[in-house]
């Protein structure tokens, strides 16, 4: 689902862990998880001023902060084109989905992080 910039979506790995294609935002660490109309849909987003409604902390969403905002009609235009995927290209989706988030497993992750650090 698309963030207003969070590093990494849970229910995005697990969506494509059950071959689901997803759509996600550009502004964030999720991009390293899609390829662009293969796994999924990255969508634009642009940098806006973050505002509150209400003043819990005056130092908090003073406006100086940004936030991701996503392109609406793009959005739309991505669901759409999901939406219509051929039976045989929703077929090729799920088995690449599947195969790609294993490169994410815990093990795997595991792996990347002691050669890092050791």
């Amino acid at each position: 689902m698309p963030s207003y910039g969070e590093a990494c979506c849970r229910p995005m790995i697990d969506a494509m862990g059950f071959g689901n294609s997803v759509i996600i935002t550009n502004n964030t660490g999720m991009t390293s998880y899609v390829t662009n109309n293969k796994t999924g849909r990255i969508v634009p987003s642009k940098r806006v001023p973050v505002y509150s409604s209400e003043r819990p902390l005056p130092y908090l969403y003073t406006g100086w902060e940004l936030w991701s905002e996503i392109d609406i009609l793009e959005l739309q235009l991505a669901m759409r084109k999901t939406y219509e995927m051929s039976t045989l290209k929703k077929a090729q989706v799920t088995q690449l989905c599947k195969e790609h988030v294993k490169q994410f497993s815990y093990e795997n992750i595991g792996k990347i992080m002691d050669k890092l650090l050791c």
